[in-house]
């Protein structure tokens, strides 16, 4: 199935002087929602979404919103089907619209560009760094509570797509937002947030930035939702394999162990994977040696992958240089 248009120009279509653009839009939205509503094959090529691209520029806001909306439903339901180029085609068409003097254009936009961040290695690096600086500036611009806000979800996904190099520029402009998002009121947005900190701020950031980002994370370590404890944890457990001064790694051993108390056996969980780390990492065997008192009351959890790891930790330090008697009392627990 194609989208109808009136004539054609070598492939390409052209507007209808038979009717308004307007209907135009509409009827090819409607066709095109109709048939994702039938489950029917739908075959879009670059040329099949021309219309929809100049109904961007309309001076009608309902075609804009209309165009708008369609092209949403193209990247949302036909991404694995087509073609990579046309995804990278839309970016700019969303980018230019984010300036949009129409709010619902705008935050159709701010859907879009989201979902494309969110289409993985089908965007390429170089797009998503286009993406990024718009985004980045609407986010620090005052474009009203909500624009900002949505501008901020949609540079979260870059962010935690793991495919996006950032300069250390943009790192340092981006970190003081995350900052601020770690307190909003909503988890998920906390929880991204914070995966996002933790990979910006592992190796590349400031040193004393990377040290801001980290006293923050330990003291949002009693958040109420536990999904943004768990991610917290995870932030925390890459610092171990990060080139972080030694100082500072050891500041996260007495946070990490109170959350093996955690009510949430995830949170229980990825903390013992943060230790096990910090193990075989450059912390005082003072530390190494303060892990095994809460380890070994874990070992008696009523959890077996709880246990598990527990015992796994404690072998860890069997491996390493500590105390002849506090070996054997780990050799001890484990038979």
């Amino acid at each position: 199935m194609s989208f109808p248009v009136s004539n054609s120009n070598n492939g390409n279509p052209v507007l209808s002087t038979n009717f308004q653009y307007s209907q135009q839009v509409a009827i090819n939205s409607w066709m095109l929602t109709s048939a994702l509503g039938t489950n029917l094959t739908i075959s879009v090529k670059p040329e099949k979404i021309d219309l929809f691209i100049n109904g961007l520029n309309d001076e009608d806001p309902t075609v804009r919103i209309q165009s708008a909306t369609s092209l949403i439903i193209v990247i949302n339901y036909l991404s694995s089907n087509s073609p990579s180029s046309i995804l990278n085609r839309l970016v700019n068409p969303f980018i230019n619209t984010l300036r949009d003097e129409n709010p619902i254009v705008q935050r159709l936009a701010l859907d879009a560009l989201g979902r494309l961040s969110d289409s993985g290695s089908r965007i390429s690096s170089d797009v998503k760094i286009r993406i990024s600086e718009p985004l980045l500036l609407m986010c620090q611009n005052n474009n009203g509570p909500y624009l900002q806000r949505q501008a901020m979800k949609a540079l979260l996904i870059l962010l935690n797509s793991g495919l996006l190099p950032f300069t250390a520029d943009i790192k340092e402009r981006i970190v003081p937002l995350l900052i601020k998002t770690i307190e909003d009121e909503d988890p998920n947005f906390r929880a991204d947030s914070v995966s996002a900190l933790g990979t910006l701020t592992r190796n590349n950031a400031a040193p004393d930035l990377r040290v801001v980002v980290m006293e923050l994370l330990i003291n949002r370590l009693r958040d109420s939702n536990s999904i943004v404890r768990k991610k917290i944890v995870i932030a925390l457990k890459s610092f171990a394999i990060s080139n972080m001064s030694p100082k500072f790694k050891n500041e996260m051993i007495t946070p990490l162990l109170e959350r093996l108390g955690d009510e949430d056996l995830a949170v229980q969980g990825e903390a013992l994977n943060a230790l096990n780390l910090f193990a075989t990492s450059s912390i005082t065997p003072e530390n190494k040696i303060k892990m095994v008192g809460p380890l070994l009351i874990v070992l008696d959890s009523g959890n077996e992958q709880i246990r598990t790891k527990a015992t796994v930790v404690l072998k860890t330090l069997l491996a390493i240089n500590i105390p002849a008697n506090i070996k054997e009392q780990i050799l001890a627990s484990l038979i």
